[in-house]
């Protein structure tokens, strides 16, 4: 059997229950939550898997073998996790559990790693146990916050949202093959390509998806993109930006990743303040 098979089988199970969820709850808020809590992932992984290598997928669905293991990083970051939290959250499950979807999703872990899918480089299937326990129970806390109308939390929740939909558009750039970015970190070129994309759809979630938060004045927005089209060009010019297809063509690309990041910041951020302001209507009622 085929290494990508059981992750295949992973993500089909995760969109499953998202879908299922979204459904059975009759709210489509739920596909914002689970992307929401992949945003929360991708920070927490930018750290273990990136800088640490503390772990290494092996799909087999890439020839390159850190851009593989990245590749198989997303089916867990971007679906199985976000999607038992969402269960978590809207279901608000106790601890027990929490504790049966930590120690089930840590069997996993094991298993992985005796099938050769997976293996540890200073990391313990309890440590992925523990993580979740301690996820699986914030997911549950995050949306009660939400449903308050917290606003710290809305806003994290929503700069989340952004970032898990716009590094996920930026790591389909970086496999396109069309460019890659050095920063001279890492001697591993794809390790330096992977943390300098991370690094600037971070900064891209900061300012677009702030400002796109803070007011719908277009005016505003375009001024974001001109900074955010200017740091482009700048990476470029200074050879930290390396093109393998005519400018004019990664311009359009790149454009068009503009577009839809603001496309979806802007659909996120409706959903978003159409769920809380329906909690708040029904609480007054």
């Amino acid at each position: 059997m085929p290494n990508y098979v059981p992750y295949l089988l992973l993500a089909f199970v995760a969109i499953l229950i998202t879908v299922v969820t979204a459904i059975r709850k009759r709210e489509p808020f739920a596909l914002f939550l689970h992307l929401s809590f992949a945003g929360m992932i991708y920070v927490f992984e930018v750290f273990v898997l990136v800088v640490f290598e503390a772990y290494t997928y092996y799909p087999k669905l890439s020839k390159n073998s850190f851009l593989d293991s990245m590749v198989g990083a997303t089916f867990s970051d971007f679906f199985i996790v976000p999607s038992i939290g969402v269960l978590m959250a809207f279901y608000q499950f106790r601890w027990p559990w929490i504790i049966f979807s930590a120690a089930a999703l840590g069997g996993v872990d094991v298993l992985f790693v005796h099938l050769g899918l997976y293996s540890h480089e200073g990391w313990t299937s309890w440590y992925t146990f523990f993580a979740l326990l301690f996820f699986f129970s914030m997911c549950r806390i995050w949306i009660r916050k939400i449903q308050e109308g917290n606003h710290l939390f809305c806003f994290l929740a929503y700069l989340m949202f952004a970032f898990s939909t716009t590094d996920s558009t930026m790591f389909l750039m970086l496999l396109s093959g069309m460019r890659c970015m050095k920063m001279g970190i890492y001697h591993n070129p794809y390790r330096d390509d992977v943390i300098l994309t991370v690094g600037f759809a971070f900064a891209v979630t900061l300012l677009l998806g702030s400002v796109i938060y803070a007011t719908n004045k277009r005016r505003y927005w375009a001024a974001a993109w001109v900074i955010i089209i200017a740091g482009q060009y700048i990476l470029y010019r200074t050879g930290h930006l390396i093109l393998f297809v005519q400018p004019w063509i990664y311009a359009v690309a790149f454009l068009a990743f503009m577009g839809a990041a603001t496309w979806m910041n802007v659909i996120g951020l409706k959903r978003l303040r159409a769920y809380v302001q329906k909690k708040k209507n029904y609480i007054s009622t």
